[in-house]
């Protein structure tokens, strides 16, 4: 499967990201968030667990209680989770 890109600010993006890209763009941050930034494929999903393990101080069953990517959300990929 071919993902289609569209090019953004310069940026080769695959069309759904593309399509919400004033939104990432415009992105604010809170005080008290974390975010998380890694190159691609370096390692991203055992950072995510990792950082929560520290948030959690390290307790195992708080950090079981939802998969990675709905702990530790794509900002990318906000706009395909549930609200």
């Amino acid at each position: 499967m071919q993902r289609r890109l569209t090019v953004v600010e310069g940026m080769a993006l695959a069309q759904d990201i593309a399509q919400n890209w004033q939104q990432i763009w415009n992105f604010q941050a809170r005080k008290g968030d974390v975010l998380l930034d890694t190159y691609p494929k370096s390692g991203t999903t055992w950072m995510q667990e990792i950082v929560d393990l520290i948030m959690n101080d390290g307790d195992e069953q708080i950090c079981r209680r939802a998969p990675v990517y709905e702990r530790i959300p794509f900002i990318e990929l906000l706009h395909l989770m549930k609200p």
